[in-house]
């Protein structure tokens, strides 16, 4: 469900009705720490008679269920796809996670509109993906040895006039790539696609440790998201800086 409006509940609550169908499996809550599942009415009613999971859970003994993702970064989504496998997966996007390249690589459902998240990448555009992952086996890092090869194909790519970066690394989380290693070809693509890019990065960048403004509107606390704003992760809000 992609982030577009400024009130959660209507964003979860198509979630909340995906992932609660009666199908003999199991049901679960991802959140970033177990208070969230408190961030909208429908999603605390469901996280009731769901198991809760955060980042500190093993998946393990979770496959097979529906999952709920609520509002999750790559780390936390890469739990979620864990315990959906054999079962079924539905996430709320928020202004801190860049999920639609993924969405776009998998063909995900998009709950506002019934229908498929439409898919830019070209042939091209999906090779230089698969290319991408493959060179980063061992990761973007500054040592790692896929580092410059990856570099090489974004910048045929920029030339190209192709700078949807975030295609780019959600195809490759798609593809099966460790979200640690994220983080490194974030920062690559955002220098070979421009500031646009790293702008749209730096939001799902936060830590909970970033969170020390409260929103005016309902008492939460609010992500600093990006130079010149901050948000709120549960209503919405927004504050200039």
């Amino acid at each position: 469900m992609p982030y577009r409006v400024i009130d959660y509940e209507l964003a979860v609550q198509p979630a909340v009705a995906f992932a609660a169908r009666p199908t003999g499996r199991g049901k679960v809550v991802a959140v970033h720490v177990k208070p969230d599942v408190d961030s909208t009415p429908a999603l605390r009613r469901f996280a009731q008679r769901a198991t809760v999971i955060t980042n500190r859970t093993s998946a393990g003994a979770l496959q097979g269920s529906d999952v709920l993702a609520f509002v999750p970064d790559w780390k936390l989504l890469e739990l979620a796809v864990r315990s959906a496998r054999s079962g079924s997966l539905v996430a709320v996007e928020d202004p801190g996670s860049v999920l639609r390249g993924w969405a776009q690589a998998v063909g995900a459902v998009n709950l506002g509109t019934g229908g498929p998240t439409p898919d830019p990448a070209t042939d091209q555009v999906r090779e230089a993906i698969e290319h991408i992952a493959f060179a980063g086996n061992n990761g973007w890092g500054r040592k790692a040895f896929g580092r410059t090869s990856t570099q090489h194909v974004l910048r045929q790519l920029a030339e190209a006039g192709w700078t949807d970066g975030a295609r780019i690394v959600g195809g490759v989380f798609a593809l099966g790539k460790s979200a640690s290693s994220l983080g490194d070809l974030e920062e690559l693509v955002a220098a070979a696609f421009g500031s646009a890019q790293a702008r749209e990065f730096s939001f799902h960048q936060w830590t909970r440790a970033d969170e020390a403004k409260q929103c005016p509107v309902d008492s939460y606390p609010m992500v600093d998201a990006a130079a010149h704003e901050w948000v709120c992760r549960s209503c919405g809000h927004q504050e200039r800086k």
